[in-house]
This record gives C-alpha cells, structure tokens and sequence, in this order.
C-alpha cells in the first residue's frame, strides 16, 4: 500500500484523500473509511505538558483522559543501523 500510496500526489490534497482511498481496490475491495483508515479533521499537536513519555519503556502516557470524540494518533521515525 506505500508505494501505490507514495505514487499518488493527489492523495496529499486532504480534500481528495477520501475519494482516492476509496477508488483504490484491495483485496477484497476498495478501502473503507471507519475500516481500515480515518480523515480526521480539527487534529491539533498536544503540548509537552499533556503527555509524559517513558523513552525506556517506550509509552506515551496522557496527563488527562480522553473525551468520547476524541482519538490519539501517534507518528514516530526511527533509525536502523544508522
């Protein structure tokens, strides 16, 4: 899915991303929204006070629970042998 998803610029323009996800067929179909991935909107970067994270153990714990509307996403980049 990375390289069809890399190859597609269209994909990027957030308004497009639900039309070209759901154009894209998989086995046994197209993608579905709520199934296999979700546009969020209204997504906000938390502050470094409303986490804590244990980079030994490798956790993000949050400071305040989340709402029922509410969702965490998390994005990480790593290095492997350099």
């Amino acid at each position: 899915m990375y390289n069809w998803a890399s190859n597609q610029p269209s994909i990027r323009v957030f308004a497009n991303s639900v039309s070209v996800l759901s154009s894209q067929f998989s086995s046994p179909g197209p993608f579905e929204q709520a199934v296999e991935y979700e546009k969020l909107e209204n997504a906000r970067r938390l502050e470094t006070s409303d986490f804590t994270y244990n980079a030994l153990l490798g956790y993000i714990s949050l400071n305040s629970p989340l709402n029922n509307d509410e969702v965490l996403s998390v994005a990480y980049e790593y290095t492997y042998r350099g």
